[in-house]
This record gives structure tokens, sequence and C-alpha cells, in this order.
């Protein structure tokens, strides 16, 4: 599998990748399947997000559903007209949501504002 990274301005227009990185200013315009998403600049994605581990440390705006098994949040992510589901969150910044964010476990140390959580394990 092969690598996709941004670190000016780019477009990624879907496919399987083993890991994506977004350095700059990023946008997703299909759906990915990726081991590994790492967003440290300013991300704006159209498509579905499936993957193994979901990194967001800069801005993530998001319009469709990610699929993760682990998702941690030390920047700002904003997810509009669908949702997140992990097994397991860590959110140190901030999320925010107006549909559901699902998770086995959901840690939150940050800021978050979200329409329904469910959860098995919550820590605030």
């Amino acid at each position: 599998m092969q690598d996709a990274k941004i670190d000016g301005m780019g477009t990624i227009h879907g496919g399987e990748y083993k890991d994506v990185s977004i350095g700059g200013m990023g946008k997703l315009k299909g759906e990915i399947i990726a081991e590994k998403v790492i967003v440290n600049g300013m991300f704006k994605s159209n498509g579905e997000i499936t993957a193994d581990e979901f990194v967001c440390d800069g801005l993530g705006r998001v319009f469709k559903n990610i699929k993760v098994k682990k998702a941690k949040i030390n920047g700002v992510l904003k997810i509009r007209r669908a949702k997140l589901e992990a097994d397991n969150i860590t959110c140190d910044g901030v999320i925010t949501c107006n549909r559901e964010v699902s998770a086995d476990e959901i840690y939150i140390d940050g800021v978050c504002s979200i329409s329904r959580m469910y959860g098995d394990r919550k820590s605030t």
C-alpha cells in the first residue's frame, strides 16, 4: 500500500493507503481506508474515513462519517452531518459534533460539544 502526504496544499481523491498525513492544507474528496490518518494542519473531509488510527493535532472539518479503532484529538475536530465511531477516543483538544459520537472507551480532558455521546466507559 502507498502513503498519501500533503505538506503544502493538496487534495486526496480517495482510495486505500497505509498512512495519510496532512501537514498543510488538505482536502479529502472520496472515501479512504488507511492504517493511520494524521492531521497536523488544516483538513476538510467530504469523504468517509475508515482507519485503525485517526490523530487530529490540527484543525479538522469533517462532513462524512469517521470509523476508526482509535481516535486521538489534541487539536480541533468539527464533525457536521456525520458521526464518529471508534473503539477508543481520547480528547485533550476540542470535539464538536451535531450527530453522534460512540466508542467503547471515551476519555475527555478537553472540550466537547456533542449532540449524542455513547460509550461503555466515559471519563471527563
